[in-house]
């Protein structure tokens, strides 16, 4: 092999490796009487990762919440459905929210 073709070798490799990062982007409407509703599943690294949002609701709906919870038995398992029979024990908003930890929280 040629020197020039050594050269431009690790070039090609680096452009041939796939991306470093992933993105998942969900837009759509929700219409639902309930108080309480599932709009997706999503993981990254709370460290490294990023979360950008928009929503646009009516303001006669007051304050929305958006909560997100961790891929664990003590939070997405209990809140989604992790019992014998599937479904959630908890069922009010504020059931479902107290598995929150405050110390996840970021300002």
């Amino acid at each position: 092999m040629t020197a020039p073709m050594a050269a431009l070798l690790p070039l090609l490799l680096l452009t041939s490796l796939p991306p470093a990062s992933d993105g998942k982007k969900v837009q759509g409407y929700l219409r639902s009487g309930d108080n309480w509703a599932f709009l997706s599943r999503f993981c990254f690294l709370s460290l490294h990762g990023k979360f950008q949002y928009e929503v646009i609701y009516d303001e006669k709906f007051g304050t929305q919440n958006i909560d997100l919870y961790y891929d664990d038995p003590s939070q997405w398992e209990l809140v989604y459905g992790g019992g014998r029979n599937g479904r959630s024990p908890l069922r009010t908003c504020e059931e479902k929210e107290s598995v929150l930890q405050v110390e996840n929280f970021s300002s």
